[in-house]
């Protein structure tokens, strides 16, 4: 399996969309690389909180991996361990900011449309706000706030910390 990763710019930050497609090369294991006989080759369906498909919600949070048979655990156990729950919704929240109707839409009717209650809206806002480089801007052309200063990560939520 390929995984394209598919670069959409807004403004000048890209905002990442991850398309999982399989590969018409000779299969090789997701860990370890290794080309796989079809006797030898294991395919499951890996949570993944970056990826949200672009079309339809139920394959949200889903990746194929193929593996040998010493590896296919190994990788489950470690997409369930990088799973984070605000990442799939900031996900939702910029596909919906992308359907034609939502185009310059304010972000909290954008987030109605994505399903996301106020509380998860602003945890999503969080999380993208303590990457390393976080998106600014939806596809839609809303502007992504930048939380707080006095929130402090713990974990996937972040945690508003007293004043003074």
């Amino acid at each position: 399996m390929r995984e394209n990763s598919h670069r959409v710019t807004c403004g000048s930050d890209p905002l990442h969309v991850r398309m999982h497609t399989p590969d018409a090369s000779a299969p090789t294991c997701d860990h370890c690389r290794r080309e796989l006989s079809p006797d030898r080759m294991l395919v499951a369906i890996a949570p993944d909180s970056s990826f949200v498909h672009r079309d339809d919600p139920s394959h949200d949070g889903c990746r194929l991996v193929r593996a040998c048979t010493e590896h296919l655990t190994e990788l489950i156990d470690k997409a369930r361990a990088g799973w984070v729950e605000e990442q799939l919704w900031f996900g939702r929240l910029a596909r919906a900011s992308s359907v034609q109707e939502m185009r310059g839409a304010p972000l909290r009717q954008v987030a109605r449309h994505a399903s996301l209650s106020p509380e998860r809206l602003c945890q999503a806002l969080r999380w993208n706000a303590w990457r390393p480089e976080p998106t600014r801007q939806l596809p839609g052309g809303q502007l992504v706030p930048l939380a707080d200063a006095s929130l402090s990560w713990h974990g996937p939520t972040a945690v508003a910390m007293p004043h003074g």
